[in-house]
Formats: structure tokens, sequence, C-alpha cells
């Protein structure tokens, strides 16, 4: 009786799980790529504020999002990083609140060359915005095709 319970647990655990469980993706061989987000204040003495989300392909095939906002002062620029695995569909959804006067985008390989301004060399993608928008920018790696388009207020 004491080995049946366990069991049961177990099969009603894996019953109620999502039915892709068993085709999860192993992502660690992918290339690791970097989304590098520049934000230049209009004018330096006052703070500036944005919220970037970030979407992601996970091994399961979803689209995975998370949000984050940054507000504070800076004399020069602010930089967002986040890393994503070389598999289908990955990009950043950035909300420039206020005191941003430019953006600038990039999409590089980690890895790749050998300077800290190695990123300016190996971009996949570069996009700078003057007096920005609400902006949504993808890659997606399996068609190599980037998209880049004014998003509606959330």
């Amino acid at each position: 009786m004491k080995k049946i319970i366990p069991a049961l647990i177990c099969l009603f655990l894996l019953s109620c799980s999502k039915e892709n469980l068993y085709d999860f993706h192993d992502l660690s061989g992918y290339r690791d790529f970097v989304y590098r987000i520049e934000f230049y204040p209009n004018n330096e003495d006052e703070p500036i504020e944005f919220k970037v989300k970030e979407i992601k392909t996970n091994g399961y095939n979803e689209l995975k999002t998370e949000s984050n906002r940054f507000s504070g002062k800076t004399s020069r620029f602010v930089t967002f990083e986040t890393a994503v695995k070389r598999y289908r569909l990955t990009g950043v959804d950035v909300y420039p609140e206020k005191n941003i006067g430019r953006i600038e985008f990039f999409l590089y390989e980690i890895g790749i060359g050998e300077t800290y301004f190695s990123f300016m060399e190996n971009s996949i993608f570069y996009q700078q915005i003057e007096n920005p928008e609400p902006v949504s920018m993808r890659y997606d790696f399996e068609t190599n095709q980037a998209s880049f388009n004014l998003i509606g207020e959330d």
C-alpha cells in the first residue's frame, strides 16, 4: 500500500502536466546573441524613463516575455542588454516614457570580436531612431528576417 500511493501521485502529476511535456528542445547547443539597446536623453539634467519587454522562444516553442523598467539620471546614455539563443523568434518591445531623444538597437553574436565595441562590428541588425515612439523589434532566426515596427500603447 505504501508503494501504491506514491505511484498514483506520480501518475496524477504526469496526467496534469502540459501535452508537450516530452517535446522539450534543448537550446544549450545554440549560439548566444544579445539585444543591446542604448537610450540617449533629450536633456542630460533630467531623468529618463523607459520600459523594455523581452520576447524569447523557449525549448517548448512557447513565446515567453519579461518586462523591465528603468528610471534615473544619466550623463550620456543608458544601455539595456538581454541574451537570447539563436532559436526561432526573439525580440524586444521598447516603450520610451520620459526624456528619450534617441534609441539605438543592436543584435549581435556573443564571443565574436576582441574589443568591448565588437558589438558594433558584429551586429546582424542595427537601427537608430530619433524622438522615438513605442517600437517592436523582432528577429526570426529560422528565416533570418528582422522586423521593426511602431506599436500601440499597452
